[in-house]
């Protein structure tokens, strides 16, 4: 719990007296109720030096602010172990056929088995590396939002109801932004109008092909946030979608765009759409970033 300034009437849930836009109080984001400091007082016994739970009267368990890329690398390394052990196995199983063979049919088993190829160590699949290769470029956002004075991040959160996991949470003063890191290694990120002559039809290319699909798929995080949210969001703030491509070409003097209402840039310029001041006052920013910490927790995989 904490001291905070209202910024809306409300009424006190120890004596239903009512509380004007203004006035402080304290904060119970747990149960999301104000007690006025009348009663806050009377309720709370005096605190002195010796008290064993001075330090941390009101204190929970420490924020998880997430780690950028870990469940990425945990999956990758999941699919690879499987993967390696499968082609072990072939291995293993060619090896045990052949020694039967031989002791079973001596000259014709060893006819058999020099004219049967052993089977080769096949490189990891596609749906393998991918996870190793998209891991660098959410530590990459990571860093930068980390680095960014007055904004709070999270990161590699759980979406509920779904194995699919948000990249990036920023809380900043004038928004809350919901990253997707996205790591295409030189390939040109262009918005492209392909609606002909009498319609708009603005779509995100990714090394010559159609990728909006990404931004469509951003609904689904920016929804998961503002539930978790709920009435913590002040008036005149939103929750905001980006897509930050990382390692990608662009054009020459290219600027941040808009696909399908979600912001499409890269880390450098990420860091400066984000600093903005806004109705998200420190206080209120604090009881986001707890609440979006209980409802979307850490996206680890086993």
């Amino acid at each position: 719990m904490r001291t905070l300034t209202l910024r809306r009437p409300d009424t006190c849930s120890k004596c239903g007296t009512g509380l004007a836009a203004g006035q402080k109080a304290w904060w119970d984001p747990d149960r999301r109720a104000v007690t006025c400091l009348t009663c806050w007082e009377n309720h709370t016994p005096a605190l002195t030096p010796t008290d064993p739970v001075l330090a941390t009267p009101m204190s929970g368990p420490p924020l998880d602010h997430g780690k950028a890329g870990a469940s990425a690398r945990a999956e990758y390394e999941r699919r690879s172990a499987r993967h390696k052990a499968t082609q072990d196995q072939r291995i293993a199983d060619d090896n045990t056929w052949r020694a039967t063979t031989n002791r079973q049919h001596p000259l014709l088993g060893r006819v058999a088995t020099s004219l049967t190829a052993r089977p080769t160590v096949a490189p990891e699949p596609s749906h393998v590396r991918s996870w190793a290769v998209g891991e660098p470029g959410e530590v990459r956002v990571g860093a930068v939002l980390d680095a960014v004075a007055g904004i709070e991040a999270l990161h590699d959160r759980r979406m509920p109801h779904s194995r699919a996991n948000i990249d990036h949470i920023a809380v900043c003063p004038g928004a809350i932004w919901v990253i997707d890191a996205k790591r295409y290694v030189n390939k040109r990120v262009e918005r492209r109008d392909v609606g002909g002559l009498f319609r708009t039809d603005e779509r995100l290319f990714v090394g010559g092909r159609d990728h909006t699909g990404l931004a469509v798929d951003m609904g689904a995080q920016v929804q998961a946030v503002t539930g978790a949210v709920g009435d913590l969001l002040p008036d005149g703030a939103t929750v905001r979608a980006a897509l930050c491509f990382v390692e990608s070409n662009w054009a020459w003097m290219a600027k941040p765009f808009f696909v399908r209402g979600v912001t499409v840039t890269w880390p450098r310029a990420l860091s400066k759409i984000l600093t903005p001041t806004g109705p998200i006052d420190p206080d209120r920013a604090a009881d986001i970033v707890a609440a979006l910490a209980r409802a979307l927790p850490p996206a680890r995989r086993s």
